[in-house]
C-alpha cells in the first residue's frame, strides 16, 4: 500500500495544502526545501500526527524527541485567541494487488464477505475539532468502497456501510495489518545505549520503553541474517544454558552479527565517506547484568582497545544510527515492511562533502517497500535528478529576500503551503531565497566558496534530461568539461547570461531552431550584442543534422513511441508529455534503452558540437 497524497487543513501554520507523492510514480525520495522557519518541520509533524502506528509514537518517545504533546499545540499560532475550526490531516493511499488479495482472503475467512471489487484508494482522514481553543471532538474518517456479497446467503451485491459489523471487521483488518508505518526522525543524534536489555527490567517506565523499542531493533537485525533466529531462543537462552555447545552456538550467532554490521555499517562508511576506518571493526557482546540478572548486548568499536558508539566522532555516531534505523527496518518480519521515514534536516551536522555523498546514497537505501521524505536547506542534499520529486515550502508570513523584512515576521501573517518545484519557480520567480539551494546544484547562483562551472544553457528540463540520458547511459561519456543548465523556457535565459557574463565564466545556449527559438537568439543578440555572438546556437545551425528543429525531432519517430509504451503499452502516436515523462523515469531509475541508430547519430552530433566549444 503506498501514499499518493496528504492533504493537511487548519494545522499549526497550515491552512490547506497538499503533499503529492504520485508526481513520478516510481519515485521513492522526495525533498522539501525552503528558509529556516519556513514550515519544512510542520509538513513533517502533520505527517507524522496522521500515522496510525504505535511504532512512530514508540520511537519519538523511546528516542527522547519532543512532538506534538498538546492538542492546543495544533491551533496556529496567530489564532489561539478563539479557534473554532478542524484541525486535519487526509491521507489517499492505494492498495497494491497483493494488498486485494489479502483482503479479499480476509473478508471472506474471517467476515464471511466476497469482495467482488477490488478497492483501489482509501482515504483517511485524522481530524480534531476545536471551539473556543478547545478541543472538543477526534475523529476518523475512512473513505472506501467495501462491494461484494454475504458468503453463503445471497448473490445480491451489496455495497457495505461504514455502521456494518463486516465493514468495521474488514478495516481493523487493514489498520492493523496493512497500512504504512511511519517513522519520523527529528534528529538522528542521540545517545545510544551502552547495554541494550534483552529482557524485561524493572523501574523506569521510559528506562523498559526504550530497551524494548532497542530490542526489536536486534530482531531486526537478526532478520536480516535469513537464518531464522530470535532473540529468546538463539541469544537469551543460549547465554543462560551454561552449556558449552550453546555457548558455541551463541557465540556463531553474535559473529554473524558482527559482520553484518562491519559489512554494511563499516563499508557503507567507507563508501560514501571514501575515508577508510582502519583497523577497527563493530564487535557485538553478550552478557549477564549480575545485579539485576538480566541479558544484555554490547555494541564496540575495536580500536587499540574497546569503546562504545557514543565514544566516536560526532559524524560515525550520527552514520550508526541512521543505517540502524532505516536500512535493518525494513527487515521487520512481522508487519508490513512499506515504510514512510520522516527526516528533519538529515546530516547538517556533517561537513559539506560527507552531505553529498549521502545524497546520493539515499536512493540506493530506497526501495520499493520504503520512502523518504526529508527536508533540507543545504543544496549538498538536493539531488538534480529529484527534482520532479522536490517541493517548496513557503510561509507567507516570512520574506528573506531584503534584510528589512527579517524583522517583519508576523504570527497572523503565517500560512504556509507546499508547492513542487517547478510550479513555484513559475510562480514565483522573484522569490529565489527559496529556492536558492536548488539554484545552487544546478549551477545557476553559486555560493561563495563553490567552483563556477561552465555550461550548456538549455530551454527547459526536456532537453536537460534527454542529454544526460544520452551522456550517462547510451554514449557513457564522462563529462568533465560542463554542465547542461535547464532554463524555464527558450524567453527565459536572461538572468543565467546576465550572471554568467558578469561571472566572466564560458557558456554557450542552445535553443531550438522552430520560429520561438529564432525569435528568443534574435532578443537575446540585441540585448547583449556581439559578447554573446559566438556563444548562442540553434540546432538549424549544427551541420550535419537533418532539417528538423526541436531536439525531440532528432528521435525516430518509431524510437518515440516504443519510449512511451514503457508506461503506456497501448501508446500508438507520439505525445510529447508522454514521451518527456517516460524518458525522465528511465534516467532517474537508470534503466538502459535502446535506440536506433539513427536517433544516437542524431544526438551524438549535437553532443560532439558541444565539445567542440569548450
Amino acid at each position: 500500500m503506498n501514499f499518493l497524497k496528504f492533504r493537511i487543513q487548519n494545522f499549526k501554520g497550515i491552512e490547506d495544502t497538499i503533499l503529492n507523492l504520485n508526481q513520478v510514480p516510481s519515485a521513492n525520495i522526495f525533498t522539501l526545501i525552503g528558509l529556516n522557519e519556513s514550515g519544512k518541520t510542520t509538513v513533517l509533524e502533520a505527517l507524522n500526527f496522521w500515522s496510525y502506528s504505535q511504532e512512530s509514537k514508540d520511537t519519538i518517545e523511546c528516542l527522547g524527541f519532543q512532538t506534538i504533546q498538546d492538542d492546543y499545540e495544533l491551533i496556529p499560532i496567530g489564532e489561539t485567541s478563539n479557534f473554532s475550526k478542524c484541525s486535519s490531516v487526509a491521507a489517499t493511499l492505494k492498495l497494491s494487488i497483493r494488498d486485494e488479495i489479502k483482503i479479499k482472503k480476509y473478508a471472506e475467512e474471517n467476515c464471511n464477505f466476497i469482495l467482488t471489487e477490488q478497492i483501489g484508494e482509501i482515504e483517511i482522514k485524522k481530524s480534531k475539532s476545536f471551539e473556543n481553543s478547545k478541543c472538543t471532538k477526534t475523529n476518523n474518517f475512512w473513505t472506501i468502497k467495501l462491494v461484494g456479497k454475504i458468503k453463503g446467503r445471497s448473490k445480491k451485491i451489496i455495497t457495505l456501510d461504514a455502521e456494518s459489523e463486516t465493514w468495521q471487521c474488514i478495516v481493523s483488518y487493514i489498520r492493523d495489518n496493512l497500512l504504512p508505518t511511519i517513522l519520523y526522525f527529528p534528529n538522528f543524534l542521540f545517545d545510544f545505549p551502552e547495554k541494550i536489555y534483552l529482557e524485561d527490567i524493572t523501574g523506569d517506565t521510559k528506562k523498559q520503553k526504550e530497551h524494548a523499542f532497542y530490542k526489536e531493533i536486534i530482531q531486526d537485525l537478526l532478520d536480516s541474517l535469513n537464518q531464522d533466529l530470535n532473540i529468546q531462543v538463539h541469544i537469551i537462552d543460549r547465554k543462560r544454558s551454561g552449556d558449552d555447545n550453546d555457548e558455541n552456538s551463541l557465540r556463531k550467532v553474535l559473529l554473524d552479527l558482527s559482520k553484518e554490521l562491519n559489512n554494511n555499517i563499516l563499508g557503507a562508511w567507507n563508501e560514501i565517506f571514501k575515508r577508510k576506518i582502519a583497523n577497527k571493526r563493530i564487535l557485538v557482546e553478550a552478557k549477564i547484568d549480575k545485579e539485576i540478572n538480566k541479558v544484555y548486548l554490547e555494541f564496540l568499536i575495536e580500536d587499540d582497545g574497546y569503546f562504545s558508539i557514543n565514544q566516536r566522532s560526532l559524524g560515525f555516531r550520527w552514520f550508526f544510527a541512521f543505517l540502524l534505523f532505516t536500512k535493518y527496518r525494513g527487515y521487520r518480519s512481522r508487519k508490513s515492511n512499506n515504510i514512510l521515514f520522516l527526516l528533519d534536516e538529515p546530516a547538517s551536522n556533517l561537513h559539506t562533502t560527507a552531505q553529498l555523498r549521502l545524497q546520493r546514497s539515499l536512493g540506493e537505501m530506497a526501495k520499493d517497500d520504503c520512502k523518504f521524505i526529508y527536508t533540507t536547506h543545504s543544496q549538498y542534499l538536493i539531488n538534480p535528478k529529484w527534482l520532479e520529486t522536490t517541493y517548496i515550502v513557503k510561509n507567507e508570513g516570512l520574506s528573506y529576500e531584503t534584510d528589512e523584512n527579517i524583522d517583519e515576521f508576523s504570527p497572523k501573517k503565517t500560512k504556509i503551503t507546499i508547492h513542487p518545484y517547478r510550479q513555484f519557480i513559475s510562480e514565483y520567480p522573484d522569490q529565489t531565497s527559496y529556492f536558492k539551494p536548488v539554484l545552487d546544484i544546478i549551477d545557476y547562483k553559486p555560493s561563495q566558496l563553490d567552483m563556477v562551472p561552465d555550461v550548456v544553457m538549455l530551454e527547459g528540463k526536456n532537453d536537460f534530461y534527454t542529454f544526460k540520458y544520452f551522456e550517462e547511459f547510451i554514449f557513457n561519456k564522462e563529462n568533465n568539461s560542463y554542465k547542461f543548465l535547464p532554463g524555464l523556457s527558450c524567453e527565459k535565459l536572461y538572468p543565467l547570461i546576465q550572471h554568467y557574463l558578469a561571472w566572466g565564466k564560458k557558456f554557450i545556449i542552445i535553443l531550438d531552431g522552430d520560429k520561438a527559438g529564432i525569435d528568443a537568439k534574435k532578443e537575446y543578440l540585441d540585448q547583449f550584442g556581439d559578447i554573446i555572438k559566438d556563444k548562442i546556437y540553434t540546432y538549424q545551425d549544427i551541420s550535419g543534422l537533418p532539417k528538423p528543429a526541436k531536439l525531440e525531432d532528432y528521435i525516430t519517430k518509431d524510437d518515440k513511441i516504443a519510449i512511451q509504451q514503457i508506461l503506456n503499452p497501448s501508446s500508438k502516436t507520439y505525445n510529447k508529455k508522454t514521451f518527456n515523462r517516460t524518458l525522465q523515469e528511465l534516467y532517474l531509475t537508470q534503466q538502459a534503452f535502446g535506440f536506433s541508430q539513427d536517433s544516437k547519430n542524431n544526438i551524438k552530433t549535437i553532443l560532439d558540437f558541444i565539445d567542440t566549444k569548450f
